[in-house]
């Protein structure tokens, strides 16, 4: 089977020059980065001339740089595929990593990270954004809608003006009608910036609202209207991950938008305890949504 471009570059390593393997090791761990940059740009990352990454290009058996790009964009696409990412994970873990105890230390791993990455001063604001704007959206679809969810619950138990979305395509842009200035959208979108991410961060963006993106990446699509980024890797590049770290995200945001709204949030709740009492639920009382199950 050829080689692609992510593997001539592991596979020629040894046989680069110094600067050469400086390119190499950049490539490999910011390999979603990389594809969205020109050879220009990534020379002034790196502190060498383009000259310098051409000859990187050529010593892997491509013409210049853009025809190795090209195929580490194939690559790029190939290995964002979710069979090969928990293919990739379990095929790369030890027997010791695939215990309890292993796949557990791997994610505190990830967790004692994301407290380098995420800047205080940064998460406070997203906090104080959140309590001080009227209407607020939070999107995420397919695996990140639990996330997106389990943050709508709880804001609007705080008493906040909280609208969830958590559709596609057509069904995305009803959703967006009324978004305007005044109004917050949080998001979370991982890897690689979606179509309907795409249209939401676009939207967002004309329609002059502020949005606090929750990511594990910080490619410019992706990042490019994003007024508050909470950024933390969930894992290596390419393997599965779990969405432990942004559930930790999240529910540090509850907690702390909990913690400034302060008794406006507990009278919020006291409320909805007294309504629950006076209209009185029966424990063994069946939701329409649970009743329609059968």
């Amino acid at each position: 089977m050829k080689e692609n471009g992510f593997e001539k570059i592991l596979s020629s390593y040894d046989n680069l020059s110094k600067s050469q393997r400086k390119i190499a090791d950049f490539i490999v761990s910011n390999l979603g980065e990389v594809v969205f940059t020109s050879v220009t740009e990534l020379g002034e990352k790196l502190d060498v001339s383009d000259a310098t990454i051409v000859r990187f290009a050529q010593a892997l058996g491509y013409s210049g740089f853009p025809e190795l790009k090209a195929d580490l964009i194939k690559y790029y696409k190939i290995y964002l595929n979710p069979a090969e990412r928990i293919k990739r994970y379990i095929g790369e873990a030890g027997s010791e990593e695939l215990t309890y105890e292993g796949i557990t230390r791997k994610e505190i791993k990830y967790l004692e990270e994301s407290i380098n990455t995420i800047n205080e001063k940064t998460f406070q604001d997203a906090v104080e954004l959140i309590c001080s704007t009227d209407n607020i959206y939070i999107f995420g679809t397919g695996s990140n809608e639990p996330l997106s969810s389990h943050l709508y619950y709880r804001l609007e138990r705080f008493g906040l003006k909280v609208s969830l979305i958590s559709v596609s395509g057509r069904n995305l842009f009803e959703k967006l009608l009324l978004l305007d200035k005044n109004d917050l959208m949080i998001a979370y979108a991982f890897y690689k910036p979606s179509l309907d991410f795409k249209r939401l961060s676009a939207i967002t963006s004309e329609r002059g609202a502020k949005l606090i993106l929750i990511t594990d990446s910080m490619t410019p699509p992706m990042i490019k209207n994003a007024n508050i980024i909470l950024y933390a890797k969930r894992g290596p590049f390419g393997t599965f991950h779990s969405p432990l770290v942004p559930t930790a995200i999240t529910n540090a945001l509850i907690i702390a938008v909990a913690n400034r709204l302060g008794d406006r949030a507990i009278e919020y709740l006291k409320k909805l305890t007294e309504m629950r009492k006076k209209y009185y639920i029966d424990s063994t009382e069946v939701s329409p949504r649970e009743n329609n199950k059968g």
